[in-house]
């Protein structure tokens, strides 16, 4: 069996004409007599449709967002479904390149820079792909509903520079095998949690020393209601109270996560955040665990940050991300956030944002002599395994679901 045939079997649970197969419920919550009515709740919905994956947030019954996963097991697409479908992230910079503007992960090596010119020379391998848009290898799939919500795991592995041109400087590399896992909370929000094996990195041959890697959820957003600013703190009724809009956005600032930030950062569209949709990412306040046995002669040590910057033809990108230094080939690195995406901002959204800042898990980097246990223990020898993995290229995910 190929390895991106591999599927747990999740649920077997069919809905109406075997498409919707997980809901959490998304009923309006029921009326106090003699008092206000009270907020209708928040429900997902996990589907295989028309060949793809999709994720559908409602509020009561009224679909509000939904994202389709794409290549690596990327978001995609990021929709708003009150307004025909339209979409939230940034368009594709270049047509029928489909790798770039998708909320997904990003791996560099700054230390380590290929010898053919490119326009930039970095080791880098993206979840998706790379920058002609070709898709990285699907590996599997699988769904569940748990105690938190709907929990879908995306395996997958990437071997192609960002820019080809330095696919041969550095062929015998490592891939950079990944888990991306999905939980779609009950209270609106969608957690990220990504997990990926450090490479071997050779430069011509030659094993180079990872004095500086970069992991980076790249989240680029703005095209459907024009988020065109940040704001990284809101009063309790989610109006932006330190903000920065297209005149001042910052640019790769590398802002300490714990000292310089509130755990979150907020796209909106300048002066409409109570009228237009508003999306929060929440990265927590948490510094980075190293485990001792990451430390080789060297000493491993880690860093997160918050980065951004604005995104050509039309958008934002948030970056929360975590800095990785001497690193050891085989080690794991482990971070997550969330996104809370809605309509408007208001009390609910300002409470589910900061609310959620405190649940999020500190990013950690553990040595490739950790001993693991439990869940982790299968997910690390899943990515051991997928070094040699081969799976297909695709962003239609549908077909394994």
């Amino acid at each position: 069996m190929s390895s991106f045939q591999r599927k747990a079997a999740g649920l077997n649970l069919t809905g109406y004409a075997g498409v919707i197969l997980l809901l959490l419920s998304s009923c309006s919550a029921p009326q106090s007599s003699g008092g206000p009515p009270q907020q209708a709740s928040f429900g997902w919905a996990a589907q295989d449709y028309q060949g793809d994956v999709w994720f559908t947030l409602s509020k009561g019954s009224t679909p509000e967002f939904d994202f389709r996963l794409g290549g690596g097991g990327s978001i995609a697409e990021m929709r708003n479904a009150t307004t025909g479908y339209s979409e939230m992230l940034s368009p594709a910079y270049q047509a029928g390149v489909d790798t770039d503007r998708v909320i997904q992960s990003t791996f560099w090596v700054d230390n380590v820079l290929g010898s053919i010119s490119a326009p930039d020379e970095r080791f880098n391998l993206d979840l998706a792909g790379d920058s002609t848009g070709a898709f990285a290898q699907f590996l599997s799939l699988s769904h569940s509903n748990t105690a938190t919500g709907i929990q879908v795991d995306v395996y997958s592995v990437n071997s192609l520079q960002w820019y080809p041109q330095l696919n041969s400087d550095f062929a015998g590399s490592d891939p950079a095998p990944s888990l991306t896992r999905y939980q779609l909370l009950a209270d609106g929000t969608l957690k990220i949690r990504r997990v990926i094996r450090v490479p071997n990195v050779l430069l011509k041959g030659t094993a180079q020393p990872l004095a500086q890697i970069y992991f980076e959820n790249w989240n680029p957003v703005g095209v459907g209601r024009n988020v065109d600013s940040m704001a990284l703190s809101m009063d309790s009724s989610g109006n932006p109270v330190q903000w920065y809009s297209p005149s001042n956005f910052p640019y790769y600032q590398n802002w300490p996560m714990p000292t310089a930030t509130s755990g979150y950062a907020v796209g909106f569209k300048n002066g409409a955040a109570q009228t237009e949709p508003v999306i929060g990412f929440v990265f927590g306040m948490q510094l980075a665990v190293v485990d001792g046995s990451a430390g080789g002669s060297t000493g491993t040590t880690a860093n997160d940050v918050l980065n951004s910057m604005l995104v050509t033809n039309d958008g934002i990108a948030i970056l929360p991300a975590t800095y990785v230094y001497n690193a050891i080939p085989g080690s794991i690195v482990d971070m997550e956030f969330r996104i809370v995406p809605r309509l408007t901002a208001g009390t609910e959204f300002a409470g589910t944002v900061t609310s959620q800042v405190s649940e999020v898990a500190a990013p950690a980097v553990y040595g490739p002599s950790y001993a693991f246990s439990g869940e982790m223990a299968t997910i690390v020898a899943t990515l051991n395994k997928d070094v040699s993995a081969t799976g297909v290229r695709t962003e239609h995910l549908g077909a394994y679901w």
